[in-house]
């Protein structure tokens, strides 16, 4: 097989090439050896694999953006659900301390400092 001798190869380009080198696991030769190959073949694109994955996981996020979309929430307009107004919530709770006899009138809070008296 020929060798090839490249000379006055800008740093910043061999540092590069050193960096892609690391990222797969294989020495410079081997990189740029790699590189050389992919390029006389006309591949100048991703190899089929590499696409095929990142095709996989953009319909995934597709897929997880779908299942999970919703309406924005509004407040504008909203009726409020009856369990959550307050004014039925404070006819309840007026409701509540006449069927217990212990308060006999006095509110949550007298009975708390009742309490603490004895």
């Amino acid at each position: 097989m020929a060798e090839i001798i490249i000379q006055d190869i800008d740093p910043s380009v061999l540092q590069q090439l050193e960096t892609l080198a690391k990222s797969h696991g294989r020495s410079l030769q081997v990189e740029i050896k790699h590189i050389l190959e992919f390029v006389a073949q006309g591949q100048i694109c991703l190899p089929l694999e590499e696409f095929e994955v990142a095709y996989q996981k953009a319909l995934q996020m597709q897929k997880q953006l779908e299942t999970y979309r919703r309406e924005p929430i509004s407040f504008e307009n909203r009726q409020m659900n009856s369990s959550l107004n307050p004014v039925v919530v404070m006819e309840q709770l007026k409701s509540l301390k006449q069927t217990i006899p212990s308060f006999q009138g006095l509110s949550i809070r007298e009975a708390i400092e009742e309490g603490r008296r004895f």
